[in-house]
């Protein structure tokens, strides 16, 4: 951790995690409801359990998305945020009105007050007080980042992110639009619920993975860069008229059916370069970082996304074979996987990266994870002790801590190693069996040529 902060960030993580037990929890009732209808059914009906179950879902994602906004806009703003105690006071306004929510659905308090009591429409059921509050909380947020960002480093990352945090604020505006014809309020309905979750919010995932790609992997930053474009050029020009599969059957004009059919199934592409982005990103930068967690979640992310949303989503975006499926099981099961291998998944990543920090090896708190790090300071010897003091710098925490684990328990095998490598002919200072350059040792082996064996 660079700057102090991005410790807001935790703040905002711990009460995410607790929403996340309330919506496992509520996911489970629900499911255990299905096999036993009358369970809890005079206490807490299952309408209400969904409420708690997908509302929660939504906040505890927001809720990551701001904190992991906290964590990297100081990072790549290079300064640290515009104000610290404005961050704090969003979050307590989230919690107030998470708590304003849970308690008006429970006990299902101030019904048919369209201040106080709760709304009729899915996902968007919050009191209208609660919505305001909401608007507020994003407003300062927004401030808050935006300012940081224009008065530091302005990047590619934080350009993206702040597009997609900005376009959550201004299309959750279209919750407070009740229009009485059905078929108008679903189309409004669909800007927030689609254009979030197949529109910005892809955004704000694209610009988390590049972060972790540059953290992780060590890529050049304008290669990151460049994909992200690609994949946020993609995201929106498929994800915008792609709203259009769910057009089909609340009562639009017939040509939404072919377009929704059409950019829904392009729809998969930015899934597919996400994918495609985080393993040409590991396998280029060849790094071996010691938070293999993030790492793998990374991939996993991505890999879930694309099967999830992707392959899932296209196997019944067309409206031919939505008109069997639609409101099935399989719509349900497409919702579930693609919101664990999208954003769920993209949260757990963004943890493993931010608790413990990876930069500083002594924090990490696993004893699996310490173990594994003095294992691969052993295996490497000295050569890639030397390789990330160049990387790191001399002073950086990393090299001084990794030079003392090697010291202490690395050095055995990595001595061992080393005389084993020169024994065989291999060169002295790059361990591999084969002959470097002379011209190398007086450019202190950097860039040098290297030739096989007998032939230098």
């Amino acid at each position: 951790m660079k700057y102090q902060s991005q410790k807001i960030a935790f703040a905002y993580f711990l009460v995410a995690m607790i929403l996340f037990v309330v919506q496992v929890s509520g996911g489970l009732l629900a499911g255990w409801i299905y096999v036993a209808p009358n369970t809890l059914s005079e206490i807490l009906p299952f309408n209400i359990v969904r409420m708690l179950h997908t509302n929660s879902l939504i906040v505890w994602l927001l809720l990551g998305f701001f904190g992991a906004a906290y964590f990297i806009i100081p990072e790549e703003a290079e300064r640290e945020i515009h104000s610290p105690q404005l961050a704090y006071l969003q979050l307590a306004i989230l919690v107030l009105g998470t708590a304003g929510v849970v308690v008006t659905y429970v006990f299902d308090l101030f019904h048919g007050n369209i201040l106080l009591g709760k709304d009729g429409r899915e996902f968007l059921e919050q009191p209208l007080w609660v919505k305001i509050g909401i608007v507020v909380a994003a407003l300062m947020f927004l401030y808050n980042v935006s300012m940081t960002v224009l008065a530091g480093r302005k990047t590619a990352i934080t350009n993206v992110l702040l597009i997609g945090l900005w376009g959550i604020a201004l299309l959750f505006l279209f919750a407070f639009y009740n229009p009485s014809n059905l078929s108008l309020d679903k189309m409004y309905w669909w800007y927030v619920v689609h254009l979030w979750v197949e529109g910005v919010w892809e955004l704000v995932m694209a610009s988390i993975l590049a972060f972790l790609m540059l953290k992780l992997t060590g890529v050049d930053r304008e290669m990151v860069e460049k994909w992200l474009y690609v994949i946020v050029g993609t995201s929106l020009f498929t994800g915008i008229l792609g709203t259009g599969h769910h057009y089909y059957w609340i009562g639009t004009p017939g040509y939404w059916q072919w377009i929704g059919s059409i950019f829904s199934t392009l729809e998969i592409i930015p899934f597919f370069l996400m994918m495609v982005f985080s393993f040409v990103m590991v396998w280029k930068g060849r790094r071996d970082h010691p938070n293999k967690a993030a790492l793998l979640w990374s991939l996993g992310t991505t890999t879930l996304a694309f099967f999830g949303a992707g392959v899932w989503g296209f196997l019944h975006t067309l409206h031919s074979v939505n008109y069997y499926t639609h409101g099935t099981q399989i719509t349900a099961a497409h919702g579930h996987l693609a919101f664990f291998g999208a954003y769920v998944s993209l949260e757990s990543r963004h943890l493993h990266l931010c608790v413990p920090d990876p930069e500083e090896p002594r924090s990490l708190q696993s004893g699996a994870q310490h173990g594994q790090l003095l294992a691969d300071v052993g295996r490497h010897g000295v050569h890639d002790l030397r390789a990330d003091v160049r990387r790191h710098g001399a002073d950086a925490p990393a090299a001084r801590h990794g030079a003392e684990l090697h010291g202490r328990a690395g050095s055995a095998r990595g001595v061992l190693l080393h005389a084993l490598r020169r024994r065989r002919g291999g060169c002295s200072r790059c361990h591999s069996v084969r002959l470097c350059d002379p011209g190398a040792s007086a450019r202190g082996h950097r860039g040098g040529r290297q030739v096989e064996a007998g032939t230098g």
